[in-house]
């Protein structure tokens, strides 16, 4: 009997450093301004030559800074974890249950949505989650988290999570169709 060996699925998380993300959006924000005036333009049926608006330098300047900010951003790799692990994660780290309103104990409200407690169960999680970068040790790996603004935490804690709970999607339904089916049977 042979076995098969699953590659587990894996997402990256691209983490932009200083200032970049603030000026990607400057320039995505002009390109995109320059482009609705080159429509414009087009669309009002004055256009003579040489007179055309572009937005060619605008689209230009954004992707070299796209480039740029890349090189200097941190990529993250997580990877999902095997059933057994993640459901034994889960179990180690149980949702916290408080009073309610009619006295009947209820799911804390941040731990309700994921089905774990979120005070200590993202950190020991994403330990054993992420691929990339790696880390000399476990300690090395909770400065980096810390280290990660509240925003980029959730960003990674959430790909990651969700990389073990969604169900993965069969790549032969997103083949694109280049024709009629070929049975003809009705």
């Amino acid at each position: 009997m042979s076995t098969t060996t699953i590659k587990p699925r894996s997402a990256q998380v691209v983490i932009y450093q200083g200032d970049d993300l603030q000026r990607l959006g400057e320039l995505r924000r002009a390109a995109d301004i320059a482009q609705r005036m080159v429509d414009e333009f087009k669309q009002s049926g004055t256009a003579r030559g040489g007179d055309a608006p572009s937005a060619e330098d605008e689209k230009a300047a954004y992707n070299a800074f796209v480039e740029e900010a890349a090189e200097r951003a941190v990529v993250i790799e997580v990877h999902a974890l095997g059933r057994k692990q993640f459901r034994s994660l889960m179990a180690a780290h149980p949702p916290r249950k408080v009073d309610g309103d009619e006295g009947k104990q209820v799911i804390h409200e941040d731990d309700a949505g994921y089905d774990v407690n979120m005070d200590d169960f993202p950190a020991p999680f994403l330990a054993a989650s992420i691929a990339e970068p790696t880390f000399a040790t476990p300690a090395d790996c909770e400065r980096f988290l810390d280290d990660l603004a509240d925003g980029d935490f959730d960003r990674v804690f959430s790909t990651a999570y969700w990389l073990n709970r969604a169900p993965g999607a069969d790549p032969q339904s997103s083949k694109f169709s280049l024709g009629p089916p070929s049975s003809t049977a009705i």
